[in-house]
């Protein structure tokens, strides 16, 4: 069961709630025991004896209140996507506890909230399949804010309209308004069916709930005495409370999961796409730099014209450098920081690693990202980092050009001493062609990636996140470059040069795409959705992207390259994978065996 709702709705308050109405068949009963609390959680009241304000907590623990609060009013408390499991009669029921969303400290662009639905989905990705849904409100909300309708949009979209059956509403705060949520109900009717989401609102899909029995149950532990009037208010929430609970578990329980075969689909496309983008980035480079070394060598070679030449003189000037990256898989997965890197001999290298032989299975869970997503070992946000796989090497070689392209003095070959301009203007030829051909494979890698990225990004999935890997990498890379004071060198300039080319292609991809969407526009405006989704469907599909997968591989310099890199990296995931699996001490590892698969691509 998904929760989904705003920041301050309640959802980990209601997960509390849950794990206590499922364990206790009364308040009094959790009272006597302590409550249950699966998330720590905190809440600020009053001192009867002396009216001052304190903290008081699930563990049972009274703190005097700071002035002003530390927890600031709308801060959310789940920083990231948590799954909690307890048990209902025969079910072992996880409840997907999700980050708030418009948190107040970052309200610019849903950016905060984009991150979230993608955090969200890959954590859906460890499952098969959804049983539930569940968008939260309070019940004397008033109104819907921006960032709460594109969520639900996204997600809607992105586990399409086949999931409709299992989305339910739950109404927090329910107290207030006697448990009838009129107001908020009626707003959110008016959301769906402006949005053309066709999911009734029925007593089979709405429930209600009064978050503040958790209040109650950690006051009691705290040794906060209470008056009748407060004891039989919290007992009547927590009744209604605990046959909400009841009627909505019933409900999920009886109803047909909702497969979430697409979404892997989508997941797994994405995580291609990103692995291979960072290797064509990185092979770009190598051709970059390979070309301003043929642009040197013809300049010499171009000096040597009219001058009498030791054949080996001419031999040595037909040998040019081709630059690689040299991939050492590691078997395990490290965890690097981004932001902790510098610049030596112009390549940028981690300071340290954050994480050795890591075995969390989501970044988050990792030892050494503490609860706030945090690194502990170098301090920076957990969305700074990612996992690697392996190391690599950037090394030069010598090859020669074609012989038959630089020697058409054929019974010149033995003369120790020849003319040079015929094997000039030949070497000149050669690097030239080689010179073309490294721009042509170049323009080609950067519009193949730029067509691959805007396909993920028309799926809902990616049309609500960060920019695409590529995009990601060059925009890092150069940030670096900045920050460590080495915008002099040549791999600054490459990076630039590099990053014009990709975004000239990414404009024209998003071009052609509005330039299809008019077209509709202008033929007949009823069907305008219909044939604007099937134009998508067909253009950006599973077989649009193994196609251009495999223009890239069949590139005759590097194709084999990205292949090889590609080939290694599949191999790599999976033995980690299985290994991870085998040796993985988390419950529930047959649960999460997916979540493996897919959290190491996340960062």
């Amino acid at each position: 069961m998904l929760l989904v709702g705003e920041t301050g709705v309640g959802k980990s308050t209601l997960v509390n709630a849950f794990a206590n109405y499922c364990k206790f068949s009364s308040l009094e009963e959790a009272v006597k025991a302590g409550g249950e609390f699966p998330i720590h959680c905190t809440f600020v009241t009053k001192n009867p004896e002396t009216k001052e304000k304190i903290i008081v907590s699930c563990e049972g623990h009274v703190t005097p209140a700071p002035e002003p609060i530390a927890a600031e009013v709308g801060q959310s408390v789940t920083k990231m996507p948590s799954v909690y499991d307890f048990h209902y009669k025969n079910y072992e029921v996880n409840l997907i506890d999700t980050p708030g969303l418009m948190d107040i400290k970052n309200t610019k662009d849903h950016d905060v909230d984009k991150k979230h639905v993608t955090e969200i989905s890959r954590l859906l990705s460890a499952y098969a399949e959804i049983h539930a849904i569940c968008i939260l409100l309070k019940a004397n909300q008033e109104r819907l804010s921006e960032a709460f309708k594109y969520t639900l949009s996204v997600l809607f979209k992105l586990l399409d309209e086949g999931a409709r059956d299992n989305v339910i509403f739950i109404f927090t705060s329910a107290g207030a308004t006697s448990f009838k949520p009129d107001t908020a109900q009626e707003i959110l009717e008016t959301f769906l069916s402006i949005n053309k989401l066709r999911i009734p609102l029925t007593e089979s899909n709405v429930y209600c709930f009064e978050n503040n029995t958790m209040r109650y149950l950690v006051e009691r532990k705290c040794g906060i005495p209470s008056n009748d009037d407060a004891k039989q208010f919290a007992s009547l929430n927590w009744k209604k409370s605990a046959n909400s609970t009841k009627a909505m578990f019933d409900y999920v329980c009886s109803s047909e999961p909702h497969s979430l075969s697409g979404m892997h689909a989508i997941h797994d496309v994405e995580r291609k796409i990103g692995v291979l983008s960072k290797f064509v980035l990185e092979t770009v480079m190598c051709v970059v730099k390979d070309r301003d070394d043929l642009e040197e060598r013809k300049r010499r070679v171009e000096a040597m014209r009219n001058v009498k030449l030791e054949r080996k003189v001419l031999d040595e000037l037909s040998e040019v450098k081709e630059t690689k990256v040299v991939r050492k898989q590691l078997g395990y997965y490290n965890i690097v920081c981004r932001s902790c890197t510098e610049v030596k001999n112009g390549q940028i290298v981690y300071r340290k690693l954050c994480c050795e032989k890591c075995s969390g299975i989501f970044m988050y869970l990792c030892a050494n990202i503490n609860w706030m997503a945090d690194c502990k070992r170098c301090g920076c946000d957990m969305s700074k980092h990612e996992w690697v796989n392996y190391e690599t090497e950037v090394v030069t070689e010598t090859v020669k050009l074609p012989q038959p392209e630089v020697e058409p003095n054929k019974e010149e070959v033995n003369q120790p001493i020849v003319d040079s301009n015929a094997l000039v203007n030949a070497i000149q030829r050669a690097m030239s062609r080689r010179v073309a051909n490294n721009d042509e494979e170049t323009e080609q890698m950067l519009r193949i990636c730029a067509q691959l990225n805007t396909s993920v990004r028309q799926s809902v999935l990616m049309s609500s996140s960060e920019d695409d890997e590529l995009s990601k990498g060059l925009q890092n890379k150069l940030a670096i470059y900045i920050k460590e004071s080495k915008s002099n060198v040549k791999e600054f300039t490459y990076l630039q040069q590099i990053q014009t080319q990709y975004q000239k292609f990414l404009d024209e991809e998003k071009k052609q795409i509005q330039t299809q969407y008019q077209q509709f526009l202008d033929e007949e405006k009823q069907e305008i959705q219909t044939q604007y989704q099937t134009f998508l469907n067909n253009y950006y599909s599973k077989d649009y992207v193994d196609k251009l997968i495999q223009k890239l591989y069949a590139l005759p310099t590097k194709g084999r390259d990205l292949r090889k890199a590609m080939d290694e990296e599949e191999k790599a995931r999976d033995e980690i994978v299985v290994a991870a699996n085998a040796e993985c001490n988390i419950p529930k590892v047959n649960i999460f065996v997916k979540v493996i698969e897919n959290a190491l691509k996340i960062h």
